[in-house]
């Protein structure tokens, strides 16, 4: 009986198949072709998926890929010491040590650049000299009182002042500076785009809020939106020396930005008029206008440009052992003695490159002149935080429109939920919520 049974569930089984079977067989041919469309749409979609998924990848800044695939500053290895280092390597190298220099440059100073004043477009030098005199007579040079390493306050040797994005500002020593704006404002405070340095020709509109609604003089805001279009020319060319000659040289190519978002200008007196300036014990290389250090604030791999100029001061000084000392920049490896740090002499409208890592592992000083005033632009990449116009508005904006923040200024708040902060712990998570 169980035989007869089972031989019946398979008979009906089958008899099911061959149903299915044939009705897949009396299918039309355009059925048929929908299904594999169906298919091919699966394809399609998941080919979409995988898009996105690339788009993503794309969308994913640089600052989190560079410290994906090569870390942040803090750790970049040192640069390798010079092969040349020996008992009897001088503390410092200039370009007239010829072959030791270069060889030394390459191997341990990779981010080094530097260009001439014949390398760049004249209309440059002009541009940038008559902004710095125009800012200089609005009285926008000041002395920064500092305090270094958390310790006395000091006042710096140099007058300085900064030019940048809108809102934007730049923390060192202790001491926020807020930016002069290089672009004209909208009235929310964010910058509008002002166009190409190439193509600027004194346009009277460029610079209309800096003098209507910010009350800039007319000459002082042409110079800082002169500054401004000079930035964006400097951006480019920093990028394009870092996709020729620095990409190549690291894994995968990924480099870090140039999209300079302030500069900070300095006015330097030589040492004729400043006599208190300090002497490198050190290496011995000059008395110091700007003391050895690393830019901070900025984003980790980011390039510095630094563009400077000279004007001759009349003084019956200039007889004197000293009034042929040249303004230089001096850089050495951090934390490594055995490589000798570089003194490089920098004639007017030069500009020079602290390409991708360099500011990682490298320090740098400004050693005075003896005769010429010096200004310098230093053009970098501020790091996003807490401290720009944008930041600080939006903040007031989502802790205006919390309800129960709006409540407090309308006293309209409950009894019971007063009760709820009745604790400091609660109270400081209610100052955090805001």
């Amino acid at each position: 009986m169980k035989m007869d049974a089972n031989k019946k569930r398979k008979s009906s089984i089958e008899q099911k198949k061959g149903r299915k079977i044939k009705k897949r067989k009396n299918v039309p041919k355009e059925e048929n072709s929908t299904k594999k469309k169906k298919v091919k749409g699966s394809n399609v979609k998941y080919e979409q998926v995988s898009k996105t998924k690339n788009q993503k990848k794309q969308l994913l800044s640089l600052a989190s890929r560079l410290k994906k695939q090569r870390g942040t500053a803090a750790s970049t290895p040192l640069p390798p010491e010079w092969s040349r280092a020996s008992s009897n390597t001088p503390k410092y190298l200039s370009p007239k040590d010829g072959d030791d220099f270069e060889s030394c440059v390459h191997e341990c100073y990779q981010g080094f650049r530097y260009e001439k004043s014949n390398e760049l477009p004249p209309n440059i030098h002009t541009e940038f000299s008559t902004s710095f005199k125009e800012m200089n007579d609005a009285g926008l040079f000041l002395y920064d009182v500092v305090q270094p390493g958390g310790k006395k306050l000091s006042r710096t040797f140099v007058t300085r002042t900064l030019v940048g994005d809108p809102g934007s500002t730049y923390k060192y020593l202790g001491l926020r500076l807020f930016s002069h704006p290089w672009c004209d404002v909208n009235e929310h405070g964010d910058g509008e785009i002002t166009g190409d340095f190439g193509k600027y020709k004194g346009s009277l509109e460029l610079g209309k809020t800096l003098k209507d609604k910010l009350g800039y003089s007319a000459k002082c805001s042409k110079s800082l939106i002169t500054i401004g279009l000079i930035n964006k020319y400097l951006g480019e060319r920093t990028n394009a020396i870092l996709k020729n000659e620095i990409s190549p040289s690291i894994k995968n190519g990924l480099v870090g930005s140039a999209d300079y978002s302030l500069t900070l200008i300095n006015r330097m007196e030589p040492t004729m008029i400043k006599k208190d300036l300090k002497d490198d014990k050190i290496h011995g290389i000059g008395k110091t206008s700007v003391s050895w250090h690393k830019d901070s604030g900025l984003q980790d791999f980011s390039s510095i440009a630094v563009y400077h100029t000279l004007q001759n001061i009349q003084s019956d000084n200039n007889n004197s052992a000293s009034a042929s000392e040249p303004w230089k920049v001096a850089l050495r490896v951090a934390d490594n003695s055995k490589t000798p740090a570089l003194s490089v002499p920098l004639p007017s409208g030069t500009i020079y490159y602290l390409l991708d890592d360099f500011n990682h592992q490298h320090e740098h000083a400004v050693i005075s002149g003896s005769t010429s005033l010096r200004y310098s632009s230093t053009h970098r990449v501020a790091r996003d935080g807490c401290g720009g116009w944008q930041y600080i508005r939006d903040k007031c904006k989502s802790t205006l429109s919390n309800s129960l923040c709006s409540g407090f200024f309308n006293r309209e708040i409950d009894e019971d939920i007063l009760k709820e902060f009745s604790t400091s712990s609660k109270k400081k998570q209610l100052v955090k919520d805001f």
